[in-house]
């Protein structure tokens, strides 16, 4: 009886992690995608969604810091930092400062509250500006 308990057991645990790294369990209202995994679905390159994105980089002044920023529409898995250390070209900068970046050119919205399908403001840094 305790082989079969422990085999039901690990099924469960296994059904139920392929079904979260596979679909998700977080809703995706805002998202263009239906849930469902799809092969490729799940790409961070900034150059594949150029024609959700305005390429054109802006500048907004914050209060006596003017800063450039990329708008880009956020797809499932990116986070703050990632996006923006693709748009520097992967180079390394200080979390706090991309995140008060960040929310500093998005009033409105924290960093870890960005959502699937949604346009936001991304910090673009000069190679001067390195931390």
């Amino acid at each position: 009886m305790r082989p079969i308990v422990g085999l039901i057991i690990i099924a469960v645990i296994a059904i139920s992690a392929y079904y979260d790294w596979n679909v998700g369990t977080i809703p995706h209202a805002a998202s263009p995608h239906n849930g469902m995994a799809e092969e490729g679905s799940h790409n961070t390159d900034i150059d594949n969604i150029t024609e959700e994105q305005n390429e054109e980089t802006e500048s907004s002044q914050v209060g006596s810091i003017s800063l450039q920023f990329q708008e880009v529409v956020v797809g499932p898995g990116q986070t703050v930092y990632g996006i923006v250390k693709e748009l520097n070209d992967e180079l390394i900068y200080a979390p706090n400062k991309v995140v008060e970046d960040f929310e500093a050119l998005n009033p409105s919205v924290l960093s870890h509250e960005i959502i699937i399908g949604h346009s936001y403001r991304f910090p673009i840094y000069s190679s001067n500006t390195n931390e």
